[in-house]
């Protein structure tokens, strides 16, 4: 026995390994979001400190911006500063949590909450009993938070994001099951992209169930509308579907990252297939008038006339504080971004060419080089946004907002970004948060849509074809809506 006994104890090396298993585990329940001032001033030491080891890549860079302190934050910089530090607080905070946030980009908290909460009902064969009152109760705790009645939720996960309207999981579990019996399955538990679709049918539900709540449907481009480096196809069934939405009332925006200043025609070009379908099936001048375009994140607004041609809108008529605040401090974030860019390219050895144009940069495969690996650009995109947000704790929160993000096949860094694109859109038709839904399939760390679920009720979805099934689930639910009767249009 003494023998067995001496067996079961654990070994130097195991013990070590408990150890440090304790630590990682400890490391991973920290609360993500809570970022103390050591922290900070970490962040801000290693931005000044460019002969530290393991510091900055661009510190000579944060150096020679630090010394441009001296204003106070106006009111602009400040509410957008609170929004970017909740942001930044929840998926990165120090270097020590560097790993996990490798680790976990490609996930999102709430739908691996709902999995977590599934996960017991479906090992015990009970999901068919208990699954509609984990979603019903999911549900309550969702709208205690948005009523401010209790702050459950959020001690549970942290969602990347604001609730603007109920979720209705309850109902949308009921109609998914009702379709793909996942209740009655037994080896396979719900998976993440299940939960997705029940969340995106939630999401449909609470923002279409009265006459005035939804009053724009704003869309990514590439892998929403379109496949990735295509344009807009005429034989897409995505056509007819937006047609009837523009019919029934609502606006459609294009809000992309593609930036071509001054030129409408290019962004013709990408959705020439919608443009094509408006002017075949007769569209009022009032109904074309309701398709918008917002390029360049949120730096560059078109709108469609009656002859279903983009006319660029003037800056006077739409631009916000935020804009006019990105574009005069746009250099400072440009050069930042492109000298991190550059030696990201030279250390990694890529094989890429940066490219600089008036509100972005990015690289792009080299000529003849090989496709760039996706590790390779998240890696190019969280050293950029670390850097950038250094510099902004240097400056003091002076820093306008921008946008890195991976492309699937490049990278780039935006002045500006999607939050304000919509937020601006919402200002340019005197609408609220709730009435305004935006689609699209970036929503991780690297991705240029997870800023959207601060300005507004967000779909996820994958590939145009997941975008076609939302819009025609959307066309459905506002089929009886008076949407007629409080058809929204531009301030003066």
């Amino acid at each position: 026995m003494a023998a067995v006994k001496a067996a079961r104890q654990p070994t130097g090396s195991r013990r070590i390994t408990r150890v440090a298993r304790g630590r990682a585990i400890q490391r991973v329940f920290r609360p993500r979001w809570a970022v103390t001032a050591a922290s900070k001033a970490t962040l801000a030491a290693d931005a000044l400190a460019p002969g530290q080891i393991g510091g900055s890549r661009t510190a000579p860079v944060a150096a020679s911006v630090a010394d441009s302190v001296a204003e106070p934050l106006n009111a602009e910089e400040a509410a957008y500063l609170q929004w970017d530090q909740e942001l930044v607080h929840s998926s990165y905070s120090n270097n020590q949590q560097r790993e996990y946030v490798l680790s976990s980009q490609q996930r999102d908290d709430l739908i691996e909450f709902v999995k977590t909460m599934l996960a017991p009902a479906f090992a015990l064969g009970l999901l068919d009993e208990r699954a509609s009152l984990i979603f019903e109760r999911i549900e309550e705790l969702v709208d205690d938070y948005r009523t401010g009645k209790s702050d459950r939720i959020d001690l549970l996960v942290k969602p990347s994001g604001v609730f603007f309207t109920p979720l209705r999981l309850k109902q949308a579990w009921l109609d998914y099951d009702a379709y793909v019996r996942l209740s009655k399955r037994t080896l396979v538990a719900p998976s993440f992209s299940e939960i997705r679709h029940i969340l995106n049918l939630a999401q449909i539900y609470a923002s279409t169930e009265d006459h005035d709540n939804l009053r724009l449907v704003t869309f990514d481009g590439d892998k929403t509308l379109y496949e990735d480096g295509h344009n807009f196809s005429p034989n897409s069934k995505l056509v007819d579907r937006l047609i009837i939405l523009m019919r029934r009332g609502l606006n459609v925006a294009l809000v992309t990252a593609a930036g071509y200043p001054g030129n409408p025609i290019r962004y013709e070009e990408r959705i020439g297939g919608l443009l094509r379908g408006m002017r075949e099936r007769g569209l009022t001048e009032e109904e074309c008038g309701r398709l918008l375009v917002l390029g360049g994140e949120s730096n560059f607004l078109f709108r469609c006339d009656h002859n279903c041609h983009l006319q660029e809108v003037p800056d006077e008529e739409w631009m916000t504080p935020a804009q006019r605040w990105c574009r005069e401090g746009a250099t400072t974030v440009l050069d930042v971004a492109e000298t991190t860019l550059r030696t990201l390219c030279r250390e990694l050895n890529l094989p890429a060419q940066v490219v600089r144009k008036q509100l972005a940069v990015g690289i792009i495969r080299s000529e003849g080089g090989k496709r760039l690996e996706r590790e390779q650009l998240d890696e190019v995109v969280l050293t950029v946004q670390a850097e950038l947000r250094k510099v902004r704790l240097a400056q003091g929160g002076h820093l306008p907002p921008f946008c890195a993000f991976n492309g699937g096949a490049d990278a780039w860094v935006d002045v500006g970004n999607k939050y304000i694109g919509l937020r601006t859109l919402q200002a340019y038709l005197g609408l609220q948060p709730r009435q305004v839904l935006h689609v699209g399939d970036q929503f991780t760390s690297v991705g240029n849509d997870i800023s959207t679920r601060s300005a507004c009720p967000t779909i996820w979805i994958r590939d145009p074809s997941e975008t076609g099934r939302v819009v025609k689930q959307i066309s459905r639910s506002v089929r009886d809506m008076d949407v007629f009767a409080n058809t929204v249009t531009p301030r003066e």
